[in-house]
């Protein structure tokens, strides 16, 4: 492909994902995204633009109708967008390994990514992005089942405190 040969990076179908970021800013590459559908479906191909809204409503804009998923997302940055695809592969990891995951919401607002049965326990398993995170959720969900500890996921090393187990993101094979 072209582009590998400009940027100096493999790109491997089923493999790479390209990301256009601002593909408002070019009308030639938001018109593509067809052509990446229809011809070269082997790669994964992601696009975002803050002024997308407004590029696609003005007349010289060809976009491709029906070839593409949208998706509105609050503003993230590029490592939010990846944790958040790492997220699903993390999700899908877990369900591999476990098969009586659930997920709990109270009939407040605490919620718990992952519940599961771990030696006859019921484990709480919270996932969050950085290293600094608060486990109140996880606190509610404790008290109300009797909970002997939880787990957290996250970029913090391994430890244990105030009942919770953190493990590294790259860890996730020892739970």
């Amino acid at each position: 492909m072209e582009h590998s040969n400009i940027f100096a990076v493999k790109i491997t179908p089923e493999k790479t994902l390209i990301f256009f970021d601002e593909i408002q800013a070019s009308e030639s590459t938001l018109t593509s995204l067809k052509y990446f559908c229809e011809q070269t479906p082997e790669y994964y191909v992601a696009a975002a633009g803050s002024l997308l809204g407004v590029a696609i409503n003005r007349e010289k804009y060809s976009f491709p109708v029906g070839k593409v998923n949208e998706f509105y997302l609050y503003p993230l940055d590029f490592e939010e967008f990846l944790w958040a695809l790492g997220y699903e592969k993390l999700a899908e990891d877990i369900k591999n390994h476990y098969a009586n995951l659930a997920y709990w919401l109270s009939e407040g607002k605490a919620e718990v990514d992952f519940v599961l049965q771990l030696d006859g326990k019921v484990v709480p398993i919270e996932v969050k992005k950085g290293k600094r995170n608060r486990a109140k959720s996880l606190g509610v969900f404790m008290e109300k089942n009797k909970s002997e500890y939880a787990i957290r996921i996250s970029k913090k090393k391994f430890g244990f405190e105030n009942k919770i187990k953190s493990v590294p993101l790259n860890a996730v094979f020892c739970i």
